[in-house]
């Protein structure tokens, strides 16, 4: 059975209404909602009609939106950031009791590593470059204070709320740096240099690494090696990455060994899930850490995103990740491919439905819609048509 599901941020059912919000969500088509209970900083700018009269722009730094079961972090050194919004209440209970007495689906979209607010408060659990210098945005997956919170995480929201699943963001690293400040670069870095900026040498690696027996002084020498000749040069190297490795076979076990590393850190996830946990994929397996066919038979399903910020999603694009996701998980039965709602990623509606009929005729069994929220008004129209073919033949 195709199935859809539509992310959604609490603080827009919550100011919108709970029950109309869910009764668009429902008219749409969507067979569930992933509810955003842990998430990084934003500024959100809401468009749709029904806030008319309410403030159109949510800004909040990291935060969890739902009250932790403090006994779950007894034995950890962090705890969940709760946002200040709403000041009293539990909005996840409510939405999760609205979503059960309609029969919608419900699951936690839950962002783990990305947190700079969790950052700028325990900056020992930083991403740190070969330089020393700290990712503002970004806490280590191998740092064993955020290995326990991650697991702790997890099992709060599985235990307490009636979740069908946990889907995990970012549990990995940051394959591709997020900057929340004017970023001033003087030179553009190449793939090599955006990888190796990306690596991680906080204390807990280096520490885990000579541990298992990584030469982290000679991957530490190449890589700043390599950097520092980008620098004097003034030109990003040619030299593909997998090249770089296989020259350099101690940085090959380094990256290798931290790919080992976060697996071990998704199955402690896992061991404390109650529900169904799903991780959203990394196509960048070195940058990222994240190898998903390594960890595919210790997760229930998978997303592959299929965005574009410049033109429109084609079914190319949609083919090669579904390709990706099937060969990592074995078949497409427990992959879904996430889909942008709006423009310029869906222009029209006909765009949208072309997308949207493409994953299902490809056998995928879900598609994940981004983002009730973010989308016009004009876009839940869309949506609806979109869902309503393979909806009807499923």
């Amino acid at each position: 059975m195709f199935t859809a599901y539509m992310w959604v941020y609490p603080w827009d059912l919550v100011d919108e209404g709970i029950e109309e919000a869910l009764d668009r969500i429902q008219e749409m088509g969507a067979s569930g909602i992933c509810l955003a209970t842990v998430y990084h900083s934003i500024e959100h700018l809401r468009m749709h009609e029904a806030l008319a009269g309410r403030p159109r722009t949510y800004r909040h730094s990291g935060a969890a939106y739902f009250q932790p079961d403090a006994a779950k972090y007894a034995g950890t050194r962090i705890h969940p950031i709760v946002a200040e919004w709403p000041e009293s209440g539990n909005p996840l209970a409510d939405i999760a009791e609205a979503c059960a007495a309609r029969g919608i689906g419900l699951r936690s979209w839950t962002v783990c590593c990305h947190n700079s607010e969790m950052v700028r408060r325990r900056p020992e659990t930083a991403v740190r470059t070969i330089f020393g210098d700290i990712n503002p945005t970004w806490m280590c997956p191998l740092n064993p204070d955020v290995g326990e919170y991650l697991r702790a995480l997890v099992e709060d929201l599985s235990s307490n709320y009636p979740f069908e699943a946990v889907e995990l963001e970012s549990p990995a690293f940051n394959a591709a740096r997020h900057y929340h400040t004017h970023a001033k670069m003087g030179l553009e870095p190449g793939p090599l240099e955006r990888f190796l900026l990306s690596l991680c040498f906080c204390e807990s690696c280096r520490q885990r690494a000579r541990d298992a027996d990584v030469d982290i002084d000679q991957v530490v020498g190449v890589v700043q090696g390599q950097l520092e000749t980008w620098f004097a040069e003034a030109r990003p190297s040619d030299v593909p990455i997998d090249a770089l490795l296989d020259r350099k076979p101690s940085v090959r076990r380094f990256v290798q060994w931290r790919t080992h590393c976060v697996s071990e850190v998704i199955r402690g996830m896992k061991s404390t899930c109650r529900c169904e946990l799903i991780l959203y994929a990394e196509s960048d397996v070195a940058g990222s850490g994240l190898d998903l066919a390594e960890v595919s038979g210790d997760i229930s399903g998978a997303v592959g995103t299929c965005y574009s910020k410049t033109g429109p999603v084609g079914t190319e694009s949609i083919e090669r990740t579904a390709r990706w996701l099937g060969q990592a998980l074995g078949g497409l039965d427990r992959a879904s491919i996430g889909l942008m709602t709006y423009p310029p990623a869906a222009p029209d509606g006909p765009s949208l439905a072309r997308q949207v009929h493409r994953v299902a005729d490809l056998g995928a069994g879900t598609v994940h819609l981004y983002h009730y929220g973010i989308m016009p008004d004009v876009c839940l129209t869309w949506t609806r048509q979109a869902l309503r073919k393979p909806r009807r033949e499923s």
